[in-house]
């Protein structure tokens, strides 16, 4: 690896690292600091590429801190343009940082169609230490768009981590978190109890996990080791100031909600305030089901 991060990029509009052709992938792994580190970045796209894992995908060739770094960056695309995996990054092997890091004030990013903590077939893990993590960072998407869910499984705090007051806005759909790529068997994000998640929201409020506007827009959250969803911490403080929203997800079941597929902790745990759980409309209630522990714990 370098010495410090494999590729850096400061201040530059609309950089493009990748592709959607093969022959223009990277492999960006085993360097000293972060696989991509965007600073004060606008309008970046990053494609088809290798991070923190061999040339072969079969194990893992970390960067020492995070496979792909958001610093104060918008609008950036990581992933897919289609409904397929194919235009997505590998995001695997960066077991001591997160697989995507967004560090507020980034915002307007999004993450779309990538395998985050697995290897090429979505089958074997090879863990990051956290799938994404969001700390500070206003409204960015993690799934769905143009580009599909992604699959954050595998690694070994939680899947997706949105973190700090000023993490709002934030959406998570359509992705699979702690399955393998068909949705049917476990490949679960590790950390158990109360330190990890498939989702772990802390001291955030008005983000959205799943949702009921379109098709798909639901997560499946099962075969973690842990909690299915967690949030903690003070998330709101009255009437207007609105906590989190979790709707129309599948939680503890396999991808057709006709099988158990248990987070081996609860299935949904709440400490904060006024947070929504479901909702009246159709599509809007979760199945929470099948976890070894209680479905939704407040």
């Amino acid at each position: 690896g370098n010495g410090r991060s494999g590729i850096f990029i400061f201040e530059s509009p609309t950089p493009v690292i990748g592709g959607t052709n093969p022959d223009v992938s990277n492999l960006i792994s085993a360097n000293v600091e972060d696989g991509i580190h965007l600073q004060n970045v606008s309008g970046a796209t990053i494609q088809g590429n290798f991070i923190g894992v061999n040339a072969s995908v079969t194990s893992a060739l970390g960067n020492r801190r995070h496979g792909i770094f958001l610093e104060g960056s918008s609008d950036t695309a990581i992933g897919g343009v289609d409904s397929s995996l194919s235009p997505g990054n590998i995001i695997s092997g960066n077991d001591q940082g997160s697989g995507v890091h967004i560090l507020g004030p980034a915002n307007n990013n999004s993450i779309l169609g990538n395998l985050i903590g697995t290897n090429d077939l979505g089958d074997r893990a090879i863990p990051n230490l956290t799938g994404v993590s969001i700390l500070n960072a206003p409204n960015n998407s993690v799934g769905l768009g143009l580009g599909g869910g992604n699959l954050i499984s595998g690694n070994l705090e939680s899947g997706v981590l949105i973190d700090g007051p000023n993490a709002t806005g934030n959406r998570v759909q359509g992705n699979k978190i702690g399955t393998d790529s068909t949705g049917v068997l476990p490949l679960g994000n590790t950390a158990a109890g109360f330190s990890g998640a498939g989702v772990l929201i802390s001291d955030a409020k008005n983000n959205l996990i799943g949702g009921n506007e379109f098709s798909g827009a639901g997560n499946l959250i099962s075969g973690n080791e842990g909690i299915g969803v967690l949030i903690r911490g003070v998330t709101s403080t009255g009437p207007g100031d609105p906590g989190n929203t979790i709707q129309g997800n599948r939680i503890g079941t396999t991808i057709n909600g006709d099988v158990r597929l248990p987070n081996k902790s609860l299935g949904v745990a709440i400490s904060g305030a006024r947070n929504l759980i479901g909702g009246l409309m159709d599509g809007e209630g979760n199945l929470i089901s099948g976890n070894d522990g209680t479905g939704l714990l407040i």
